[in-house]
């Protein structure tokens, strides 16, 4: 009788063990995913900062930068049309040279599309632009954003404000356009 009484202990004991095992396991499962979705949340929270503080901090070149401006500018118009993305398309590739002009027009698009104020791609960019274009090239950055804001007729108040910012910010003369 005491060898079955003895068994029973040993089952009764590897039981409650096996038990205490399987719950432990289950609570350690348990802390690691909320670990896991604690650095998910700060992971998320860092990109969404990152991508909120501005799309166009990751932009160093003043071609796209420009490319970027003519497609705001182009948006600020009161009538858009693809005459004027093919416009925009020649620009980048025979006056701006720009290297991989699909890339760079998507992303141009798209960024001037995810920016709400207009003047915040000629506050952010006319440091770049006044640092690597020379004067002349600032002039003719001038023309072409002329050539944009009158393409679909006489520059809308929304284009002429962009247009003056940007005069203004580059210090080059109103009469850019005839350069």
């Amino acid at each position: 009788m005491h060898i079955i009484l003895g068994l029973v202990g040993i089952i009764g004991a590897f039981g409650a063990y096996w038990f205490m095992f399987r719950n432990a396991g289950r609570a350690a499962g348990e802390a690691i995913d909320a670990a896991e979705t604690v650095r998910g949340v700060f992971r998320r929270r860092a990109f969404r900062k990152k991508s909120e503080s501005s799309i166009l901090a990751g932009v160093d070149d003043p071609a796209l930068a420009a490319t970027i401006f003519l497609f705001k500018l182009a948006e600020a118009g009161e009538i858009r049309s693809e005459q004027t993305k093919v416009l925009i398309r020649r620009i980048a590739e025979e006056e701006m040279q720009i290297a991989k002009p699909d890339e760079a027009l998507t992303f141009a698009e798209w960024a001037a599309a995810q920016t709400i104020e207009e003047n915040d791609i000629v506050r952010r960019f006319a440091p770049l632009w006044i640092e690597r274009l020379s004067p002349r090239e600032l002039a003719e950055f001038g023309a072409m954003a002329q050539r944009i804001a009158r393409d679909s007729g006489e520059p809308g108040g929304r284009q002429r404000e962009m247009m003056r910012y940007l005069r203004e910010r580059l210090a080059i003369g109103p009469d850019a356009s005839n350069t």
